[in-house]
């Protein structure tokens, strides 16, 4: 990475520093040294040639005051999934039970060149986070993609037969995605409810993920998922 965009991506990262003050710090910093935990995690995108890809991110946390850190070792982050970061570690919070106001969380990327995280990175940072905090490891087998409520909703994730395909050819045996998605995206069926009343009918549509076609089309164990909580029960590993 060039120096101009090292500098422009901790400019992101000091603008949103301002804005989630109440919660903690966001900055960029080196992998930290002497982590009290760490957790690593399988990282699925796609290049600009619409091709999924793989990388991982780690999760460090040290003893602190409760910072958000982003660690840029030339990997490209995008500003929504910095800013996921800081809704992974509220996530992984509720999700455990165990607060992080007394660490610093180092979010770390490694990804292909000229490929960058967006914000369906989210619940993988979760995941690993939740992991740290309570010394366990993540199944290297198994890997999500979606984006990360603080609630622990898992949303809405992109082109998810390139981010299968991927996965697959890098040894990935278990893939979850969100249970819901939109209509842009296809690995979903269409599903409508309608609420009859005396003289009007009210009506909302749904995108249910169709994991089981999906893992007989691609050759993959795709399993959807809605939350936090649901993720971790694939992908934890072991108590270390």
């Amino acid at each position: 990475m060039e120096r101009g965009e090292t500098v422009l991506l901790a400019s992101i990262a000091i603008f949103l520093l301002s804005s989630i003050l109440a919660y903690g710090k966001y900055g960029t910093t080196p992998v930290a040294e002497n982590p009290t935990n760490g957790s690593n995690v399988t990282i699925l995108a796609v290049d600009s040639a619409g091709k999924g890809v793989i990388g991982e991110a780690s999760v460090t946390l040290t003893q602190g005051s409760g910072r958000i850190l982003i660690g840029l070792d030339g990997s490209l982050v995008d500003e929504e999934a910095q800013a996921s970061a800081l809704t992974a570690a509220q996530a992984a919070a509720e999700a455990t039970g165990k607060s992080v106001a007394g660490y610093d969380i180092t979010y770390a990327f490694h990804l292909p060149v000229d490929v960058a995280a967006g914000p369906s990175a989210g619940a993988a940072l979760a995941a690993a986070t939740a992991a740290a905090l309570q010394g366990m490891s993540l199944r290297g087998y198994a890997a999500i993609t979606g984006t990360i409520a603080s609630d622990g909703k898992i949303g809405a994730s992109s082109a998810i037969r390139q981010k299968a395909l991927a996965a697959m050819d890098n040894g990935i045996k278990v893939l979850l995605i969100p249970a819901h998605g939109g209509p842009d995206i296809d690995a979903y069926e269409r599903t409508m409810q309608c609420d009859a009343r005396p003289g009007s009918e009210t009506c909302s549509t749904d995108y249910i993920a169709d994991d089981e076609t999906l893992s007989k089309e691609l050759g993959i164990t795709i399993k959807a998922v809605s939350n936090l909580t649901e993720a971790l029960a694939y992908l934890v590993e072991r108590i270390r």
